[in-house]
């Protein structure tokens, strides 16, 4: 029960940090997520590159979360934009259900392939242990950058829980639908049953390629996630939010490129090409279309 409630406390906290993001730069609930998980790999990578130790990175993303919830706060006080925040709150509650889910289906749940020990439980288990970033030959494996950002990710929520297989298990899930769910971040409570059969479908999907279900602690499936997910959002993208989608484009494109060595720089420039002819090619035929056809009504 106590593990299930630090996770659960991991999970405000970052919660906390999309409420910063939505009090600063107005990003919805959605795009927040991505943005918290981004800030929560940023922070924790300076503090052990700087620092020497993640205890200043865990301290930051406490406080980020503060500032965040005080903003949120706010933004309930003044009564302001209530149809967007309930919208955003959709995919946040989406989330939060599936997030209860997997604890419960996870539960004494323990790593099952060497793959997964290798690519991802071992930098985090060394991480948690040596309280810094893995180098050289400090595993079997090799060194650090090969997943990095998704260790790191993991890390934050074994600190809470110490070392737990079953929860890395929940978290890299986490991870995976943060990118799957973004292009949903502007729907509104009429389509909440579309994104909820979009799930289902995904859920399908995923046992179909796994033996362990939806359980997978590999780099493959977030890096995927997070690259579709990218340029599904840019499609359903708020247009007059420039300066935020431009942010919100960079932090997953960044992401992306530590995900995963060299596979991960490689998503992030297909998200780029696409989001480069997408705005080239389609929106501007729109554009001609919907001129051509003003000149004739």
């Amino acid at each position: 029960m106590t593990d299930i409630i630090m996770m659960l406390l991991a999970f405000l906290i970052l919660m906390g940090v999309v409420c910063f993001y939505n009090a600063v730069i107005n990003a919805n609930m959605g795009e927040g997520m991505l943005l918290s998980a981004s800030t929560i790999m940023l922070v924790l990578a300076v503090s052990s590159t700087v620092f020497g130790t993640f205890w200043y990175g865990m301290w930051g993303i406490c406080g980020i979360a503060l500032l965040g919830a005080v903003g949120f706060l706010i933004c309930l006080i003044r009564k302001e934009n209530k149809k967007e925040q309930f919208t955003g709150w959709i995919v946040i509650g989406s989330l939060l259900l599936l997030y209860l889910f997997w604890l419960v289906i996870y539960h004494n749940d323990f790593i099952q392939h060497i793959d997964e020990f290798h690519e991802w439980a071992a930098a985090v288990k060394y991480m948690l242990i040596h309280d810094k970033m893995p180098t050289g030959g400090d595993f079997i494996g090799g060194g650090g950058q090969y997943g990095f950002a998704s260790s790191v990710f993991l890390l934050y929520f074994q600190k809470f829980t110490g070392y737990s297989e079953q929860n890395m298990y929940v978290a890299s899930t986490l991870l995976t639908f943060i990118g799957l769910l973004l292009p949903f971040s502007n729907y509104e409570k009429k389509d909440g049953k579309k994104v909820w059969i979009y799930i289902g479908i995904l859920y399908i999907a995923l046992y179909s390629l796994y033996v362990y279900g939806t359980k997978s602690l590999y780099v493959d499936m977030p890096t995927a996630a997070w690259a579709g997910g990218l340029a599904g959002w840019w499609m359903n993208r708020d247009q007059e939010k420039k300066k935020c989608n431009v942010l919100i484009l960079l932090a997953g494109m960044v992401t992306l490129h530590f995900m995963k060595q060299s596979q991960g720089l490689l998503m992030a420039v297909f998200v780029l090409l696409f989001v480069l002819s997408y705005s080239w090619m389609i929106e501007k035929k729109r554009i001609y279309k919907h001129r051509f056809c003003s000149v004739f009504a």
